[in-house]
């Protein structure tokens, strides 16, 4: 099978990645969204915009000289010279960021290299980045996976790889619509035109003769795709923003109008574009997944959180009225293992004082106290007392259904003195749970939020969790400025209990994944294969998958260091049979992975990486690495 036909061995695309170089090799690669994990074997879009880009930018969006520039921010033209040319100097560079209107924090994390935007995936949504002269440029495809009628947004250098995965996949495309006429995103109109007989649509201030002209505010339909247009000009004179709704997720296809963490230039008014942007795209729901030009895939909230051209949206830059309205709530922690401690950290270096931390093992938050300047607290009462906003990091339902007293009197509890208090519940819980303890903490006059995190410790530390949300609305919108602060994505789920649902079947199926590629990879090595070529055949091929980027080579080298151990697989992988159980389905696959993972519980090696299965699949080994 060759590398594009991933599609007809998954039944769907999952956020396709094709490269189309100039010799003519196509890289067909399934990505777990907007970028590609970086392995050596995998492609990846690198973000569009460096920071010096993004200084040159706006100063010549400013029309400010350097002298100028140079008063405004008391830096000496000749730092600012370096700084244009990639040398990082943090001081000088959040003197230019203040004097420039940027969030000086997000500038700073570009130009250290600490932000890297999350792993995207939408089904129906393919990604085709081409080369163009001395740059890649994006196209774009939508389709209606029961009907395959497809819609394409711009061509790129070439239609080429377009053209041969809908032909591959048997998608018909019936509409091409263009955010903008630079030559780059419109380089092969005419023969996509010719191949497919489609219309071409472009907004009417783009003066265009080669496709009809529409007023913002159009409506096309594909299938069941539903397609709103707004103008989102600045860049181009008649830029418009395509918004797909119909997919799992909104899509909004930008154009050059907003980059993960930049922007297009303002090359006909960059302040139209600063304000179009704030206008027309910041209003859309965070989830909603931005398809740029340039770079790879985004999210709304991503852009809030860490875009430099938009500090009004990152708690750092807001006013000090706005600041201490968002900041003035104390944060308590329960449960300060590996996650819990990192989540703390960060809310505490984001500006929240987190005055309260609480561990079974008293240790872990002495520890953790003495760091972040908290109370390690002896009680859990005492935790809700110094506390506005209490966030739950346990192990299991056992341990969640304690700390809240489970309604006994005269046990410790989160819930003494707990009227007006909101506690947010971050664990891999059974559903059950979740919607009990909610019952608890309304009848002591308090809030609760299901916060499921799909993440690990990294992240956890870097404030790029994806958090899957579930409870009362209000109480969500209550719950978001702290947090924005952990989480590059959040997803609202609905009512409490579904965001644990579908938290249990995520970690069911990375579970199955990951025993499955265990036994490949085991299979192989009896074999004496290669087992790098082997892993890098699998991700070209119907046999790719996340834990393939995530856990592969750690199975190959056995390096099962924990960030999500064994042990909490058989608990989730546990969990997740049980819902099924509940609703009479069988779940073969997920029983078997259950049994491999109890298996390395009862091995001794429940502490180790989920990856540790491997231990178990290949020959010679099943114990401990010394």
């Amino acid at each position: 099978m060759g590398g594009c036909d991933l599609f007809a061995a998954a039944g769907s695309a999952v956020g396709w990645f094709l490269n189309w170089r100039r010799h003519g090799q196509l890289f067909c690669s399934h990505r777990g969204g907007g970028v590609l994990f970086s392995r050596p074997f995998m492609a990846a879009i690198p973000l569009e915009d460096s920071f010096s880009d993004i200084l040159g930018k706006t100063q010549r969006g400013l029309k400010l000289s350097d002298h100028e520039l140079s008063s405004r921010s008391g830096v000496a033209v000749g730092d600012l010279v370096k700084l244009r040319g990639g040398t990082i100097v943090e001081p000088s560079l959040r003197k230019v960021a203040a004097a420039l209107g940027l969030g000086a924090d997000a500038l700073v994390a570009l130009a250290n290299k600490t932000y890297a935007p999350l792993p995207r995936e939408v089904h129906g949504l393919a990604q085709f980045n081409t080369v163009y002269e001395d740059m890649t440029v994006n196209a774009y495809l939508a389709w209606d996976r029961s009907t395959g009628d497809a819609v394409v947004f711009d061509t790129g250098a070439t239609a080429e790889p377009v053209l041969d995965f809908c032909k591959r996949h048997e998608l018909k495309i019936r509409l091409i619509l263009l955010t903008h006429t630079h030559v780059d995103h419109i380089a092969d109109l005419a023969r996509l035109k010719e191949a497919t007989g489609a219309p071409a649509w472009v907004g009417a201030g783009e003066n265009f003769t080669e496709a009809q002209a529409f007023a913002e505010g159009k409506t096309f339909e594909v299938g069941s795709l539903s397609i709103e247009t707004r103008q989102t000009s600045g860049h181009a004179a008649g830029g418009i923003t395509f918004v797909v709704r119909g997919l799992e997720v909104p899509v909004a296809v930008v154009g050059d109008a907003l980059f993960c963490g930049s922007m297009g230039g303002g090359m006909i008014s960059f302040a139209e574009a600063l304000e179009n942007n704030r206008k027309k795209l910041f209003p859309l729901p965070d989830e909603t997944v931005v398809a740029p030009g340039h770079g790879p895939l985004t999210t709304i909230g991503e852009e809030k959180a860490n875009n430099p051209f938009y500090p009004e949206f990152q708690t750092s830059n807001q006013t000090s009225a706005q600041k201490d309205k968002a900041m003035t709530q104390r944060i308590g922690f329960v449960g300060v293992g590996r996650m819990g401690a990192n989540m703390a950290r960060r809310l505490k270096e984001s500006g929240f004082p987190v005055t309260a931390v609480y561990d079974v093992r008293a240790e872990s938050a002495t520890t953790l106290a003495k760091e972040i300047g908290a109370e390690a607290c002896a009680n859990l009462a005492r935790v809700t007392a110094l506390s506005d906003v209490i966030i739950t990091v346990v192990t299991d339902d056992k341990a969640m259904l304690k700390i809240f007293g489970a309604g006994k009197k005269g046990v410790d509890s989160l819930l003494t003195g707990a009227k007006g208090k909101l506690f947010i519940n971050c664990a891999t819980l059974s559903p059950q749970v979740h919607v009990d303890v909610e019952k608890l903490v309304k009848k002591a006059g308090a809030q609760s939020l299901e916060a499921c995190m799909a993440s690990s410790i990294t992240q956890a530390r870097q404030g790029t969790l994806y958090l899957m949300l579930g409870g009362s609305e209000k109480t969500y919108e209550k719950a978001k400025p702290v947090l924005e602060k952990l989480a590059a994505s959040m997803r609202y789920v609905g009512k409490t209990g579904q965001a644990a649902v579908v938290k249990a079947l995520v970690n069911m199926v990375m579970n199955i994944n990951t025993a499955g590629l265990a036994e490949g990879l085991g299979l192989g090595a009896a074999h004496k294969l290669d087992l790098a070529m082997l892993r890098e055949i699998f991700s070209q091929t119907g046999a790719n998958s996340r834990v393939l980027q995530t856990d592969g080579e750690d199975m190959q080298n056995r390096d099962h260091s924990c960030f999500f151990s064994a042990s909490h697989a058989a608990k989730d992988s546990g969990i997740a049979l049980a819902l099924a159980k509940k609703q009479g389905l069988n779940a073969p696959l997920a029983a078997a992975a259950l049994g491999q993972f109890n298996k390395m519980v009862k091995l001794g090696l429940g502490e180790l990486d989920k990856s540790g299965v491997a231990e178990l699949t290949f020959k010679g080994r099943g114990k401990k690495k010394k």
